[in-house]
């Protein structure tokens, strides 16, 4: 037992002399989405998995990280059994090239961890070494889509704030808006702290009324700006659809299920405008470089 300790914490040091001493090439980097939620049960990885395909139908490139430490549901919900995960990869026994796994045409993932004990040893520095190792894949990759675990936690506010826009998924319920509204407010502390600068976009989900998706995205919006000062882009909302649990029975990304079903259309043309978004992003990003 003294043993592993040792060799995890020469792991670490090792680890955080690399953040140090690598360099860091911006302009190579992929745009990075982080889709988190507050509160469980909104179907974020439903969203996040049917992003990535939509996106890479597109012709991006994505790389989809399950980056629920401990609870990884992604490669369950498409059917395939990775050989490693994300705690492998921390604990030194893998690196993020071999341990991607292949869901469709363009679309890689890093499955996260289910069960394993050395999770509560990961530190700080340990995840900003991970993220970091994701943003520098040296593959091919344009977009990088990461699933959050639910709640609000230190795990959570790390991986927003490696994001170049955060989208929050909510619910018209009041709880879920509280949360969402709690988690943009500790992003934008963290994000404060960290030095970096992300943009949020909001998507409302599981909606039975539009109506009331939108007034409750109005309510958000105007609370964020007031107290927090900060905008946040409604996207619009993705009704009710019977399909969603079904594709997840099945193990198979409703998209390619079930390609005009209400929600499939909906994700459809929210994640247009995201990729409209990303462009838009960039130019703004070369006009101030220039």
């Amino acid at each position: 037992m003294h043993e592993m300790t040792h060799n995890i914490d020469q792991a670490a040091h090792l680890r955080t002399m690399a953040l140090n001493c690598t360099p860091i090439d911006t302009a190579a980097m992929p745009f990075v989405w982080t889709v988190t939620s507050g509160k469980g049960g909104v179907g974020k990885s439903v969203i996040a998995l049917n992003l990535a395909l939509i996106m890479s139908a597109q012709g991006r490139n994505v790389l989809l990280v399950d980056a629920d430490e401990n609870l990884g549901k992604l490669d369950v919900m498409c059917n395939v059994s990775p050989f490693y995960r994300m705690s492998d990869i921390v604990l030194g026994k893998a690196d993020i090239q071999e341990s991607l796994v292949t869901i469709s045409k363009n679309v890689r993932l890093l499955a996260g961890s289910s069960g394993s004990l050395h999770n509560t040893e990961i530190s700080t520095n340990d995840r900003q070494y991970l993220i970091e190792r994701i943003l520098h894949t040296g593959l091919d990759v344009t977009d990088i889509i990461i699933d959050t675990g639910a709640g609000i936690n230190s795990a959570v506010l790390q991986y927003a704030s490696a994001a170049n826009q955060v989208i929050i998924v909510s619910h018209h319920e009041p709880t879920a808006v509280m949360d969402a509204y709690a988690t943009i407010k500790l992003i934008i502390a963290h994000r404060s702290s960290s030095h970096s600068a992300t943009a949020f976009r909001l998507i409302m989900n599981n909606s039975s009324s539009p109506a009331e998706s939108d007034d409750a995205a109005e309510k958000l919006q105007t609370a964020v700006e007031h107290f927090l000062r900060t905008q946040v882009e409604f996207l619009g909302s993705i009704p009710a659809d019977k399909h969603v649990p079904r594709s997840v029975r099945e193990q198979k990304p409703l998209i390619e299920l079930f390609p005009n079903s209400a929600f499939g259309l909906s994700l459809r043309a929210i994640g247009l405008r995201l990729i409209q978004s990303r462009s838009v992003f960039h130019q703004l990003h070369e006009m101030v470089l220039a």
